[in-house]
């Protein structure tokens, strides 16, 4: 898979202890909110059951995102990155 350059992949150095990590590109910022779920032809519960698992799966992410902004060693939100 190409990447274009802006899609490359961040080291974040922690201001506060020094700590460097690096973030994939799709984990270093938050995506848009999830958008209202379409309505289809399938029953009732069997979207409801959809819904919640793209919901889980959408917190997970957020969680995920969450912890890559802040430093491992210090648990830091400041830092400086660059692209790798």
């Amino acid at each position: 898979m190409v990447k274009f350059p802006w899609e490359r992949d961040r080291e974040r150095t922690c201001t506060a202890c020094g700590e460097t990590w690096q973030v994939p590109y799709a984990l270093r910022q938050k995506p848009p909110p999830s958008r209202r779920e379409a309505r289809g032809k399938a029953s009732a519960a069997y979207a409801a059951n959809q819904a919640d698992a793209r919901r889980a799966a959408h917190d997970a992410r957020l969680e995920h995102i969450d912890a890559m902004a802040k430093c491992p060693g210090c648990a830091g939100r400041e830092f400086t990155e660059i692209k790798l």
